[in-house]
C-alpha cells in the first residue's frame, strides 16, 4: 500500500486514532506538534519593525472542538514568540477535552479571550480554527460557527491575512463544496495536517485554501503507519 496523496475527512480522523491508539502519542501532544507547525508557517508574516511600532497582532478564532484546540495552542505559541494575541470564541471547549486543556494553558499565559463583537480592530493575521474535517456541506451550519466564519471573512476584507488550521472552516473535506459560499473561510494559507484533504482540489476548494502547507503531527523520528495500517486508514468511512 503506497502512501496516499490526500485524505478524506474520515481517513484523517482514522489517522488521528492510529496515532493515539497504535503509536501511543497522546492527543494533546499531537495538538502541540500541529500548533508548532502552524506558528512556524505564520512567522514569516511578522512585519519588519519600525520606530514606534508595537509587536504584531494576531487573532485566533477558535471553535469548540479539536480544531479549536489546535487554535488555543497556536495562540499560546505565538504569544511566546512575542506576537500580541487574542482568542475569539463564542463557546468554550468541552470540559476535560484536550481542547479545554489548551484553552486553560492559553488563559494562564494571559491571552485575552473575547467574542467577535468585542474583538479589536483588524489584526495583521487571523487564524481560522473554527471547524475541521468533520464538517459536511449537506448539514446545516449552526449560527455560532457561522458568525465566527463571517468574522474571519470580514477581517480578510479589511486586510488581515488568513491562516486556516487543517481546512478552511465551512469547506467539506471530501467534496470541496461549501454549504454556503458566503459562509466559508477563504484562506491565504492553509496549514493542513499529514496530507492535503481530498476536497482541496474540487468545487470551492481551490478558491478557498490559498497556499497549502503540509504539517506532520507525529514527533520527529517517529515512524508513521505501515502498509497494513494505511490500508485500514484508507478503508475508513466513519461519519
Amino acid at each position: 500500500m503506497m502512501r496516499p496523496t490526500s485524505l478524506t475527512g474520515a481517513q484523517a480522523r482514522a489517522y488521528d486514532r492510529w496515532c493515539t491508539d497504535v503509536a501511543r502519542v497522546p492527543g494533546i501532544e499531537l495538538m502541540e506538534h500541529a500548533a508548532e507547525a502552524i506558528a512556524e508557517a505564520i512567522e514569516p508574516w511578522r512585519p519588519a519593525p519600525t520606530a514606534g511600532d508595537t509587536a504584531p497582532t494576531v487573532d485566533v478564532a477558535c471553535g469548540s472542538g479539536t480544531n479549536g484546540g489546535d487554535g488555543y495552542a497556536v495562540a499560546r505559541l505565538l504569544h511566546e514568540r512575542g506576537w500580541i494575541v487574542s482568542i475569539i470564541r463564542l463557546q468554550p471547549p468541552r470540559p476535560g477535552s484536550d481542547a479545554a486543556v489548551n484553552a486553560d494553558r492559553a488563559r494562564a499565559a494571559g491571552i485575552p479571550i473575547v467574542s467577535p463583537s468585542t474583538a479589536a480592530p483588524v489584526p495583521r493575521v487571523i487564524v481560522d480554527a473554527i471547524l475541521g474535517t468533520g464538517f459536511r456541506s449537506a448539514q446545516p451550519l449552526d449560527d455560532g460557527p457561522g458568525k465566527m466564519i463571517q468574522h474571519v471573512r470580514l477581517a480578510r476584507e479589511g486586510g488581515a491575512l488568513v491562516v486556516a488550521v487543517d481546512i478552511p472552516s465551512g469547506l467539506d473535506a471530501d467534496t470541496g463544496h461549501a454549504a454556503d459560499a458566503r459562509c466559508c473561510v477563504v484562506a491565504d494559507m492553509t496549514v493542513t495536517m499529514v496530507l492535503p484533504k481530498a476536497g482541496f482540489g474540487f468545487a470551492d476548494g481551490p478558491s478557498s485554501v490559498g497556499r497549502v502547507v503540509v504539517a506532520a503531527i507525529l514527533p520527529a523520528g517517529h515512524a508513521g503507519p505501515d502498509a497494513c495500517a494505511w490500508d485500514r486508514i484508507l478503508r475508513s468511512h466513519d461519519a
